[in-house]
């Protein structure tokens, strides 16, 4: 495959995925809103390959990706400047991986409901009060330290918390 052309444009907000083919054949794809402006044939996500992709793509203010890996690594090498979030959609997946989408507890079922309120979150307003409509203040401390922990995800994924203050 040719190599796309070097993007010299710094954009607002950038979205990177890898996309496996098989086995042995994974193609990390950087898009803004409207084009694909680079991709990287690679056997699987790691460093080096995220820094080949990126290094021909000018430095974006955000980069919104689901955190695979060896993102990190090359996002900080790359481009240093960038602010990082995490998709929403893959931290819901990740929280519906260990509840499964039929939780058989009351925790799990509070933090499966959470984890989808967050496909819902639009603005830094709309977490506060998606969160008071979910956990009660009268939960038990058990489903409490979900609902911090849930913060803690809301914190550092998407950079800002449910709780007010955060």
């Amino acid at each position: 495959w040719p190599m796309p052309p070097k993007v010299e444009d710094s954009r607002d907000v950038l979205y990177l995925d890898g996309i496996y083919l098989g086995r042995k054949a994974c193609i990390l794809i950087c898009c803004d809103d409207k084009y694909v402006l680079g991709w990287y044939l690679c056997r699987y996500e790691y460093a080096a390959a995220w820094t080949a992709l990126m290094k021909r793509i000018a430095e974006p203010r955000m980069v919104v990706s689901d955190g695979g890996t060896g993102f990190a690594k090359a996002l900080k090498k790359v481009w240093s400047g960038a602010k990082h979030q995490r998709c929403v959609f893959h931290v819901f997946c990740q929280v519906r991986r260990y509840t499964t989408s039929r939780p058989n507890s009351m925790a799990g079922k509070e933090l499966y409901n959470m984890a989808k309120e967050l496909l819902k979150i639009n603005t830094k307003d709309e977490t506060e009060s998606i969160f008071i409509s979910t956990v009660r203040p009268d939960c038990s401390d058990g489903l409490w330290r979900y609902a911090e922990e849930i913060n803690r995800i809301c914190q550092s994924f998407l950079g800002y918390g449910y709780f007010v203050g955060a």
